[in-house]
C-alpha cells in the first residue's frame, strides 16, 4: 500500500485452521480435533532508498483467538 513520502505499507493476516491430537484442558483424551488457531497480524513499513535498496521495520501481533487450547498458544480470551 503506497503511503506519503514514498513509504510503503505491507500487511499480513493469518487465521490458521488446525487439526491435532495434542492433550490439553479442552482435550484430555488426546482425540483428534479441528479448530481455529491464533490470529496473526503483521504490519511492515518499507522505505525505498534506491531502486535496489530498501529499509523496513514493523511489528506483528498474535491474538489469542484459538477455539481450543491445543489449537493455539493456550491463552484463549474466553
Amino acid at each position: 500500500i503506497p503511503l506519503v513520502g514514498g513509504w510503503l505499507l505491507s500487511t499480513r493476516f493469518d487465521l490458521p485452521l488446525v487439526y491435532n491430537d495434542i492433550p490439553s484442558r479442552d482435550n484430555k483424551d488426546g482425540d483428534g480435533e479441528f479448530g481455529l488457531g491464533d490470529l496473526l497480524t503483521q504490519f511492515l513499513f518499507i522505505k525505498p532508498l534506491s531502486p535496489k535498496l530498501r529499509v523496513a521495520g514493523g511489528a506483528w501481533f498474535i491474538w489469542p483467538t484459538a477455539t481450543q487450547d491445543q489449537t493455539g498458544t493456550g491463552k484463549r480470551l474466553v
